[in-house]
């Protein structure tokens, strides 16, 4: 199925921002270990 950029970039930015929610919360938060899953999430959605 393919998407037009502006679709795809809205949906990775709603990834993201729930993605962040949930990492804020965490005690541990840790940019660069953030970073790194999110990369992982984002090849696994593209």
């Amino acid at each position: 199925m393919k998407y037009n950029k502006g679709c795809l970039w809205l949906s990775y930015a709603k990834i993201i921002e729930e993605d962040i929610l949930i990492e804020k919360n965490r005690d541990d938060f840790n940019i660069s270990k953030y970073k790194k899953r999110l990369s992982i999430k984002l090849k696994a959605f593209a």
